[in-house]
């Protein structure tokens, strides 16, 4: 057995019924395939929603989104620091794409993890 869906608050009988739903400015919620479809005055309306199966595919995502982080700026770091034999100064775009690639990948492992307690919980 599941727990609740977020929307309608029957139970969730089986994973392959359950989703993901994100929402702008809210949390994920979990709910029903077919109440996803439905837009309701009481909740936000789904911009994406993702089968529960395919979190893993979004933390190795994610994982991916942290190693080419850090190997873009450590990339970046070497190449600042390599003399030069030109007079304009270059600066590696690997210095700006790392931090990003690594405050992105973070960010949404930290969101992932916050959902997956949250069907563990829940018991999907």
């Amino acid at each position: 057995m599941g727990g609740p869906c977020d929307r309608c608050g029957r139970v969730i009988e089986s994973p392959s019924d359950a989703v993901i739903c994100t929402h702008l400015n809210s949390l994920p919620t979990i709910s029903h395939r077919a109440c996803a479809l439905q837009s309701s005055s009481m909740s936000p309306p789904v911009i994406f929603k993702f089968g529960v199966r395919t979190i893993p595919f979004f933390i190795i995502v994610n994982i991916l989104n942290l190693i080419i982080g850090v190997v873009s700026l450590s990339w970046g770091l070497i190449e600042i620091s390599q003399p030069r034999e030109m007079y304009a100064p270059i600066f590696p775009t690997q210095l700006m794409i790392g931090p990003f690639m690594i405050a992105i990948g973070s960010v949404m492992l930290y969101r992932i993890n916050k959902i997956t307690k949250q069907i563990n919980k829940k018991g999907y």
